[in-house]
This record gives structure tokens, sequence and C-alpha cells, in this order.
């Protein structure tokens, strides 16, 4: 957040998921330089990150399951940045 600050305030540029940056784009709080150099795949990569066991308890890979199922990787990032994350 204090990145995103920083840029809003015009104190310098930030590479951020569009998921994430979308909405303060849309209320013209910041600018998107460089559209037609995107910086994929880095803006649309999820990780599930989690303490190494040697069995995954059926809870967590349910979960990470589900995190597979929702955002494969024809998953649109910047079609539903309100559900993702509410608000900035």
């Amino acid at each position: 957040m204090r990145l995103w600050r920083a840029a809003r305030l015009g104190r310098g540029l930030i590479l951020s998921p569009e998921w994430i940056m979308g909405p303060p784009i849309a209320r013209g709080e910041l600018v998107k330089l460089l559209p037609a150099y995107p910086a994929y795949p880095a803006s649309s990569v999820l990780y599930a990150v989690h303490p190494y066991q040697r069995f995954v308890p059926p809870k967590v890979r349910v979960f990470i399951d589900f995190l597979i199922k929702r955002f494969d990787k024809d998953y649109n990032w910047s079609a539903h940045p309100a559900e993702i994350l509410p608000a900035l």
C-alpha cells in the first residue's frame, strides 16, 4: 500500500497487477504507463504458500484445488478486481 500511495502522490512508478490497480486507474488516481508492454506472467501469477509438510492437510489441499480451479491459466484478472480485492 505504501508504494501505491507514493505513486498516487506522484512520487514514483510502480509495477503492480492490473487487478489491484484497476480501480484506482478507473477513478483517475493513477495512470497506466506503457500499456503496449504488459508485465506477464508476473502480473497474473498467484502462489499458494504454506508450511512444508510431508502430507498436506485435507483442508489445505481443498483450498489449493479451489484456487487452481478458480484462477486457472485463462482467468481474466482485470475483469473482476472488486471480487478479488474489494477496495483500495
